[in-house]
């Protein structure tokens, strides 16, 4: 990493959750965090990493695939 710029942090965790309204359901999971800037080049230094930013990239890896993202407050 070169000093004075700002990487990406992304962490995420697949996991399988459980509920219990009419029987057990299985729902599969994917926790992500992620803050900071979409690229190191000059086009995309000042862009942020955002819902429409992460909902396009997981679009294109797997483009049929439905993804409901949602943006939880730092508060939790």
């Amino acid at each position: 990493m070169k000093e004075g710029k700002k990487t990406q942090l992304s962490l995420f965790e697949i996991s399988d959750v459980y509920s219990s309204s009419n029987g057990i359901n299985k729902k599969r999971k994917l926790s992500i965090i992620a803050s900071g800037r979409v690229g190191l080049n000059y086009e995309d230094f000042s862009k942020k990493i955002n819902k429409k930013y992460l909902t396009a990239l997981f679009q294109e890896i797997l483009p049929n695939e439905v993804f409901d993202f949602e943006i939880l407050s730092r508060d939790y």
